[in-house]
């Protein structure tokens, strides 16, 4: 049985939803054994043991030692990227960890080591692609069932209050506030009784007080943000992106999102929407302009007929384009090698490098020391932060498990 091993700093969204499942899913239809693993949770053992290494966004000093590692042992490594992170705009929080040397560094040797770059953005493959062998473009799979309204009307006035959602995070305010926030308060203030806001995980400056206007707080667990959408019934979803090498190489993750959960989606006219969306066919598509967005918005509250016909067209196309089935076989006929990999024997091992991934793993000086370095004395803050929520989430999953016993 061929096995593959994934890894990444820690179980983020990119690499569960670009790489985990579809190799889960796959792993039932295929002989293949898959295991996915934190970074620093990985010994010289796993990848001995694994004939394909994927590393998802790998740029530590630990994600380029076990690149490195699989290199000499001759197997087949795969780099995905979903973000252009050697160009990481200054506003993000992330900006002082990409814009490290070292850390630089360290991506452009895993890289280089690596045989296949594997990306679900065209842009991305332009930019990186001079570092990889092979590299291919496969969008991301997922499950959808149609969700079904209860009401047939046509037109606001006689249906339940419309609800619309942003969803985002603290890094994007600035863009609320330029494009969303004016129209939100008139919409707001003019159908007080027909209209609801949801503003997931942003707290916008420009947004007034408003009864029909909720702030919600950021979902760390992805889960809860869909069984929040789902139990609030939403309608309309704006994906507000603004326009520059960087967002041009993103993924249109919200389209899939927002079809997926229900919601018709009102999306920036940019890279990559508009390489996906087609305005009033599958989406709407609004200049990054507040009166654009304020115009749409307004125009899809008034029809429930267009929201239903953009959201059949946008299920239509996630069903064909992006299934499991449909994305699987993309994948095994750029990457066969995943079917019938060679298995190659070590002939000679590399035991300080063994160690030096070995002693590293879970190393937690290493890991403290790596973030002052970074953020400086920041890191005081950043580290204790993560360190509360990560035990906050070992406490609940304690907590959750104790009462399923009951």
């Amino acid at each position: 049985m061929l096995k593959v091993l994934s890894f990444c700093g820690d179980k983020i969204p990119s690499v569960v939803l670009g790489i985990n499942n579809i190799f889960e899913y796959m792993s039932d239809k295929i002989d293949i054994d898959f295991t996915f693993k934190k970074t620093d949770m990985v010994k010289s053992k796993d990848i001995r043991e694994a004939d394909i290494v994927i590393c998802v966004r790998g740029a530590s000093d630990l994600d380029r030692d076990i690149v490195k590692l699989a290199k000499i042992y001759n197997r087949l490594i795969i780099y995905y990227l979903d973000d252009d992170l050697l160009n990481i705009p200054k506003y993000s929080s992330v900006a002082p960890f990409y814009e490290n040397k070292q850390i630089r560094e360290n991506m452009i040797s895993a890289m280089e080591n690596s045989d296949i770059l594997w990306t679900a953005n065209t842009n991305i493959r332009k930019k990186y692609g001079v570092y990889f062998e092979r590299s291919y473009v496969m969008d991301i799979p997922v499950n959808i069932q149609e969700i079904k309204r209860e009401k047939d009307q046509s037109n606001i006035k006689n249906e339940d209050v419309v609800k619309v959602c942003f969803a985002g995070s603290s890094d994007h305010i600035h863009m609320v506030d330029k494009m969303l926030s004016p129209g939100i308060n008139h919409i707001a203030e003019k159908y007080s009784k027909e209209v609801y806001f949801y503003i997931i995980g942003v707290k916008p400056k420009k947004i007034k007080e408003f009864s029909n206007v909720k702030i919600v707080e950021y979902f760390h667990n992805i889960q809860e943000y869909y069984e929040f959408v789902a139990k609030n019934k939403i309608d309309i979803g704006l994906a507000p992106l603004e326009a520059s090498d960087f967002t041009a190489c993103k993924y249109y993750n919200k389209f899939l999102d927002y079809t997926c959960n229900g919601m018709v989606g009102i999306y920036s006219d940019v890279e990559p929407y508009k390489l996906i969306v087609k305005s009033e066919f599958n989406g709407m598509l609004a200049k990054n302009e507040e009166r654009s967005w304020e115009e749409l918005l307004e125009k899809l509250i008034l029809s429930k007929e267009l929201r239903e016909k953009i959201y059949f067209n946008a299920v239509k196309e996630v069903k064909e384009k992006f299934s499991y089935d449909y994305i699987m076989e993309k994948v095994l006929e750029n990457i066969p090698e995943i079917k019938n990999q060679k298995k190659y024997k070590i002939k000679k091992r590399n035991l300080y490098l063994e160690k030096k991934v070995d002693l590293s793993s879970n190393f937690i000086v290493q890991r403290v020391a790596n973030g002052f370095k970074i953020y400086g004395i920041k890191y005081l803050f950043i580290g204790s932060y993560k360190a509360v929520y990560k035990t906050l989430k070992y406490l609940k999953r304690k907590l959750n498990y104790a009462e399923e016993k009951k």
